[in-house]
């Protein structure tokens, strides 16, 4: 049985390998011209489309990109060759045995899905919809796949979450709620996922359970997982690669190799999610050092994955870097430096840690700026005086520090400060960290289990009653640095007058009304679709369009910083 699994995997590898080896031949074989009439058949309407056929995809990236695909060809050689170790890996052993640990804990599992269904439910219902959003729905998820995979305009593309809702929302009809469905799915299972480590490592079910029912509540990880965006995809593929690396060099020899795999997926899948993901990346690589160095081994497989999954990973942007640019990934307004020097940028990051990220975290810095990095002593602290019950908690003391140092290092590199959302999982780990340190101590002073039971609960139902009263307040204004509740509000109050049967052409900035209008109103949208309309929604971000005459127009209303015009 082992043998035929791993044959028909290998099957499918293969097929996936000469299937790819269309898009560079094809991209080689055409010129830029029947590139971009190919590319308008299959998709005639889409955001910026005039900047992207005279300023985008021009003659040099055509150039670049025929290097790339060549590059490609060298690039799927060396992935193969590094892939046949794996050949013979078969994961139903590490299914098998994830699968034994939660029937164990069905109990506890069970409740912490009950848990985290009713906290989705009731961020779903307190969070309206959001402009990044509409913006991954409309210009990405609803778009043909050719363009879903090649188009890269602003980081909004989280290309694979796009891809899994472009598919969801087909069979569902609606794509936000198909989006937000997918993130609450991926929120419970990161967080059964939690519960399954914290249990392995202090052997305590209703305690772990505890643990992740506050983990549950981490603004980022809550707040994300009823957004219908990559980031609680993000998170869950960074948890996953984590518990991958934790057990490759922590777990059992036998099965090192096939936690290796995994690791390999979730690293690729992740990158491909977001970018940001180097972070994570990056934090994997210096652990891994610090780890080698403690063992005195090198690990060389371990180094062929970070190889590989580098490869993998730009294989599967190559059509993006192709019709983009590598620059559109890697080097756009989000992720380039903002003109600051680079001990500027470290002065802002951390007035930036302490005054918010340690707040919506922990909640600490609502006391004092100088417990904001309370998740970095107090565990030191805890580790130097309480040497019996928290050595073995060694290794993840350097972890949580590594995966902030990872962050800092970037910033100095790149001299740009990363959004919130970028480094939730940070957030999520110091915490479940400081959480393994608390629990430690308890342990050690409080031998009787009922006791340690009692500490936990009432620690955690005080957290989790100023917690849960926080984001309430703060889901609408942090997650994305803006009132999104307020802007929604003034969107729908005032509503667009139109008259039966009367057109309206949408901006490409104005996609939100793709979800404000009656679904019975004839909608146009982005440059080529327009075609004299009734009306005409502009947005102060749109680009100058030459096809639209203003002069044969009169302002009707306005509304937010959008205006609506009416033909004279």
């Amino acid at each position: 049985m082992k043998k035929s699994t791993n044959k028909i995997a290998l099957c499918i590898a293969l097929c996936l390998g000469i299937l790819y080896l269309c898009f560079p031949l094809y991209y080689l074989l055409q010129s830029r011209v029947a590139l971009l009439n190919d590319y308008s058949n299959t998709t005639p309407a889409f955001y910026r489309k005039t900047m992207f056929t005279s300023t985008v995809f021009t003659d040099v990236l055509k150039q670049q990109g025929n290097v790339l695909c060549l590059l490609s060809f060298l690039f799927l050689f060396v992935a193969g060759f590094l892939m046949r170790p794996f050949v013979r890996v078969d994961l139903r052993q590490i299914l098998v045995e994830q699968k034994h640990k939660m029937l164990a804990s069905a109990f506890w599992i069970g409740l912490l899905i009950l848990w985290t269904s009713g906290l989705f439910l009731y961020g779903n219902a307190l969070q309206p919809l959001c402009t990044d959003e509409a913006f991954s729905i409309v210009n990405f998820a609803q778009q043909p796949l050719t363009h879903l995979l090649t188009y890269y305009p602003l980081p909004n593309n989280h290309i694979f979450f796009n891809l899994l809702n472009h598919f969801a929302g087909k069979i569902s009809g609606n794509y936000l709620l198909s989006g937000r469905v997918l993130s609450g799915i991926f929120y419970v299972l990161l967080m059964c996922s939690n519960y399954l480590f914290i249990q392995k490592i202090i052997q305590n079910k209703f305690i772990s359970f505890l643990c992740s029912a506050l983990l549950a509540q981490q603004l980022m990880i809550w707040g994300f997982g009823s957004q219908a965006r990559g980031y609680s995809l993000y998170y869950l593929l960074q948890w996953f690669s984590f518990v991958c690396f934790y057990e490759y060099f922590f777990g059992k020899k036998e099965i090192r190799k096939h936690w290796l795999l995994v690791f390999i997926i979730c690293n690729v899948l992740g990158l491909y999610t977001i970018p940001s993901f180097l972070y994570w990346l990056l934090f994997e690589v210096m652990a891994s050092l610090v780890v080698m160095l403690h063992f005195r081994q090198l690990y060389v497989d371990f180094w062929k994955a970070i190889l590989l999954i580098i490869l993998l990973s730009f294989l599967l942007y190559l059509p993006v870097f192709c019709y983009s640019g590598i620059d559109a990934v890697l080097a756009n307004k989000y992720v380039a430096g903002g003109g600051l020097d680079r001990i500027q940028v470290l002065q802002q990051l951390a007035k930036y840690y302490s005054k918010d990220i340690a707040d919506i975290t922990f909640g600490f810095a609502a006391f004092h700026d100088f417990f904001a990095f309370s998740c970095f002593f107090i565990p030191l602290i805890l580790l130097v005086f309480f040497k019996k019950k928290t050595n073995v908690l060694a290794p993840f003391f350097l972890f949580g520090l590594l995966s902030w140092a990872s962050v800092f290092i970037i910033v100095w590199a790149t001299k740009q400060v990363p959004i919130f959302r970028a480094i939730g999982f940070q957030m999520q780990l110091s915490l479940l960290l400081f959480l393994l340190f608390t629990v430690a101590v308890v342990q050690q002073f409080v031998s009787n289990k009922m006791g340690q039971q009692a500490i936990f609960v009432a620690l955690v139902l005080a957290a989790s009653i100023k917690v849960f009263a926080e984001n309430r307040s703060l889901s609408n204004t942090v997650l994305y640095g803006q009132n999104t509740a307020a802007f929604m509000q003034d969107l729908s109050q005032d509503r667009i007058e139109i008259a039966p049967h009367q057109s309206v052409w949408l901006s490409d900035e104005s996609f939100m009304f793709n979800f404000l209008l009656d679904k019975k109103i004839s909608k146009g949208n982005f440059d080529c679709t327009f075609h004299n309309q009734d009306l005409i929604v502009l947005s102060e971000d749109d680009q100058p369009n030459p096809l639209i005459d203003l002069n044969q127009y009169l302002v009707k209303q306005k509304i937010s910083w959008f205006t609506i015009y009416q033909r004279k």
